[in-house]
């Protein structure tokens, strides 16, 4: 971290106006850092972005999440403060983490929440530029290890990067928008499996937790070179999981699989602690890089759904999906099926300090995404459109039906073999 003077760019934009742009993205990021943190004891009960303000000399809060029962429900009173007033705050601007771990410890820093039990401030920068901090916070005392303070600063590098698209005018939101088909009908999906044969029918392992169903399919030729997968998180999150080796000269197929199961077991681990797929799929490479499979590489898929009551409007459905190597990840609808083709350094080939970024989501009723990982030659157009093609053929009618274990029963009956693995999700 930086000690440089603090300073923000004459032309930064204000606190308020960053704050209209950044959106439910940013205080998704928040959401999942508080509950995802120290989730073992609790968590965080809110997590707060404060931004500089060059023109009051103070910090003005941005963005907050807070849990509904807690103490920290009502929004501030003040939301500009004086760096003055802020010696903790101040402190983390300089470059350092201030990690408070019990209430002796807050009444050092003369903290303006309270009654606050431990707390981590953190600095929100960029290499070039300080933009202001990250609160998270709880009413209880809480054992803040190493590893989690880790974490929050990955949270904190992924908020610098949206304040400054925001303050660019540029901040995406990438949603997964359409209008819902008019009712329902019988799922067609069956016969897909009857033309395989009962012998090719592909195995496909599924989940629901309303409003979301999921499911993951590996295919059969992988050999232990790939691996799909769902889970149920603590809170009601949904993850999943898509992940296949990637030939180089001095790997070996024993190596590709243990790459491949290491992967899978340790997202699994990481996965609730994660404020986002992107965040995931930062941790993840940089612990590949650290382990003695260090060289393997990986092409991955993660999406990680909100549990329905942090969902906007408690509907569910949304979240976010991150990648590295080769992936083709499509959006299927009745009236529209979209690609996008993705071919990102993969996982164990980038920098230890390379970051990957998420891709937020809002599935419509029975909108369907579908994910997948496999062979460098997903990244041909060619294979794109023809993936696409597979939902495309499909009639409105068997699109109403169908389900995340049926998009991946026709994905298998496509002979599309460059993809090794997949994992489909549905909003009921």
């Amino acid at each position: 971290m930086s000690s440089e003077p603090l300073t923000t760019p004459k032309n930064a934009a204000t606190p308020s106006a960053v704050s209209e742009r950044i959106g439910p993205v940013v205080r998704a990021v928040l959401r999942g850092a508080a509950k995802g943190l120290c989730h073992e004891q609790g968590g965080f009960q809110a997590a707060e972005l404060w931004l500089l303000d060059e023109a009051s000399r103070g910090l003005g809060l941005a963005s907050r999440w807070a849990r509904k029962d807690s103490s920290f429900a009502e929004r501030p009173a003040t939301t500009n403060r004086p760096l003055a007033k802020a010696p903790a705050d101040v402190a983390a601007l300089a470059g350092g983490a201030v990690v408070v771990e019990e209430p002796a410890d807050a009444a050092g820093w003369d903290l303006h929440a309270g009654p606050i039990g431990a707390a981590i401030c953190l600095p929100v920068s960029s290499d070039t530029t300080i933009h202001g901090v990250l609160w998270l916070m709880s009413a209880a005392p809480l054992t803040i290890a190493d590893e989690a303070v880790e974490l929050a600063e990955i949270v904190a590098g992924r908020l610098a990067l949206e304040v400054e698209r925001a303050a660019a005018g540029d901040n995406p939101t990438i949603q997964a928008a359409g209008q819902a088909e008019a009712s329902e009908a019988s799922d067609a999906d069956s016969s897909v499996s009857e033309s395989l044969g009962a012998g090719r029918r592909p195995t496909v392992t599924a989940i629901a937790a309303p409003p979301v169903e999921a499911a993951a399919w590996t295919a059969p030729h992988a050999a232990g070179l790939a691996s799909a997968g769902v889970w149920e998180l603590p809170g009601g999150r949904l993850f999943g999981l898509a992940v296949a080796a990637i030939d180089s000269p001095d790997s070996t197929t024993a190596s590709q699989r243990s790459a491949v199961e290491w992967l899978v077991a340790e997202a699994q681990q990481l996965a609730p602690r994660a404020a986002d797929a992107g965040i995931l799929l930062t941790l993840l490479n940089r612990r590949l890089l650290e382990s003695p499979l260090a060289g393997e590489g990986l092409a991955v898929t993660a999406v990680l759904v909100d549990a329905p009551e942090d969902a906007d409007a408690g509907l569910g459905g949304s979240g976010t999906w991150a990648f590295a190597g080769p992936t083709v990840n499509l959006s299927v609808r009745a009236a529209c099926t979209t690609t996008h083709s993705g071919d990102l350094v993969p996982l164990g080939w980038s920098e230890h300090e390379a970051a990957y970024a998420a891709r937020p989501f809002d599935l419509a009723i029975r909108e369907r995404l579908v994910l997948t990982a496999g062979d460098p030659r997903l990244t041909s157009p060619l294979i794109e459109r023809r993936l696409g093609d597979i939902y495309r053929a499909v009639t409105a009618d068997a699109h109403r039906g169908m389900t995340p274990e049926g998009c991946l029963r026709r994905l298998a009956a496509s002979g599309a073999d460059d993809v090794l693995a997949a994992v489909a999700l549905r909003r009921a």
